[in-house]
């Protein structure tokens, strides 16, 4: 007898548990459904400051529309998270809602690999996936700057072979000390800046032959004390070096 009513009692308990969470979700429910949105929360991550919670806020009123006012439900998160990915400076971005009536979007920012110059303040900035994105009158990323053409980064294969030898040199201690920077000649050929001399990689051929003739330069030929302004490393079997003044 007493292990039917120890049985009927949990029964009992357990259908109390279930009535009960089942109310508290109803309840939670129509209350979520009367909640309008009263505010909007951005978070920015990432180290730098390309976009702030100002210009996502005027993002969100150009392509959202009105959203204050609104229904929780009829906030469309989904909708958000795609029209932000229309911003070529954001990667990821997530929207979500707050029962408290605030609408959270976490955005993080494309962290720039290089920057694509024409040398009179016009250019954008690659990420290492290839993805280019605008400059920022208010940041400017410490990365390697290539001044050219602003159409040669538009050429997919062009930049992908640039952003691979840029971050093959600048992973390197000792070359990321010594080039500066980098440009493009008239022939097209690429070009890294030193300190004092001007080294021509030519095209993106043949990688590891001219990166060995550019360390046997800095390691070997410079070592001599004889100061070069040009160097030539394009050309298979030779380095072409001319003396400051030649």
């Amino acid at each position: 007898m007493k292990s039917v009513l120890k049985y009927c009692f949990y029964v009992f308990a357990l259908l109390l548990f279930f009535c009960g969470t089942a109310l508290l979700v109803v309840t939670g429910r129509r209350n979520y459904a009367l909640q309008n949105c009263n505010k909007l929360e951005v978070k920015i991550l990432g180290e730098h400051h390309f976009i702030n919670e100002d210009d996502i806020s005027n993002y969100m009123d150009n392509f959202y529309g009105s959203y204050i006012g609104l229904s929780l439900k009829d906030v469309d998160l989904s909708k958000i998270e795609s029209i932000l990915s229309t911003n070529p400076s954001i990667r990821n971005s997530e929207a979500w809602l707050s029962p408290n009536g605030i609408l959270h979007i976490d955005v993080e920012q494309r962290t720039p690999a290089l920057m694509i110059s024409n040398g009179k303040g016009q250019g954008y900035y690659s990420d290492m996936e290839g993805v280019i994105f605008p400059l920022c009158r208010d940041c400017e990323a410490d990365v390697p700057v290539i001044q050219c053409h602003l159409g040669r980064g538009l050429e997919a294969e062009w930049l992908r072979q640039a952003l691979n030898l840029v971050n093959r040199i600048s992973t390197r201690e000792k070359w990321k000390s010594e080039i500066l920077s980098y440009s493009v000649d008239n022939n097209g050929d690429f070009l890294l800046h030193g300190q004092n001399e001007v080294i021509n990689f030519g095209d993106f051929s043949e990688i590891e032959r001219k990166m060995g003739y550019i360390n046997r330069y800095f390691s070997q030929i410079r070592s001599q004390g004889t100061e070069y302004t040009n160097v030539n490393v394009k050309y298979k079997g030779q380095i072409i070096c001319r003396k400051k003044g030649m």
